[in-house]
């Protein structure tokens, strides 16, 4: 019994606390081509000419961070992870990491639909970027498509036209919503 009982605790204690997700924002390994494993640039064609996306470590703390730079695509730069991980329309979505740079740099989450197509919705939040590494948390209710419920996010990061961003320490968690589906609540 007192096993149980400590087995629920545990259990109500990771659902309260949310699920980490595996993103891989340590960025540990690297693809033969210098990109973090995992993490990709976007080609869609308004960040077109891409960016130079690199891994980067940081000079005292020895940490590895993706840097972006020479931007210039009419709508900046954007590096998304390649995990996506599983969701409901409600669901909380915080990110932590550090970032550093000039001009402006971006996070949100890109959603799909329970088979893994574009689901047109984007949500996310710009923030001014400092000379010195500077800590943030950003959070975002996962919405609906406009086609479909949302299945699946990918995290992304990105900055705007002009812009040189660097982005490390990267982790991310889950936690269930209360009320979840298309119809507004209350009614």
């Amino acid at each position: 019994m007192k096993h149980l009982l400590l087995t629920m605790a545990a259990l109500l204690g990771t659902i309260a606390m949310g699920e980490t997700l595996d993103i891989k924002g340590d960025f540990a390994k690297s693809t033969t081509d210098g990109l973090p494993v995992d993490w990709v640039q976007h080609d869609w064609h308004g960040f077109k000419p891409l960016a130079k996306v690199t891994l980067v470590s940081d000079e005292k703390s020895g940490k590895k961070a993706f840097r972006i730079d020479d931007n210039h695509a009419k709508y900046g730069a954007s590096v998304r992870s390649t995990l996506r991980f599983p969701v409901q329309s409600g669901d909380k979505i915080t990110v932590s990491f550090e970032s550093r740079g000039s001009g402006t740099g971006r996070i949100g989450l890109y959603t799909y639909t329970p088979d893994i197509k574009w689901n047109e919705v984007c949500p996310q939040e710009r923030f001014p970027l400092t000379k010195t590494w500077k800590p943030r948390q950003a959070s975002f209710t996962v919405p609906d498509g406009k086609t479909s419920p949302t299945g699946f996010c990918e995290l992304f990061f990105g900055a705007n036209n002009g812009t040189t961003a660097e982005f490390r320490d990267i982790t991310a968690k889950r936690e269930p919503g209360a009320y979840r589906g298309t119809l507004p609540f209350p009614y």
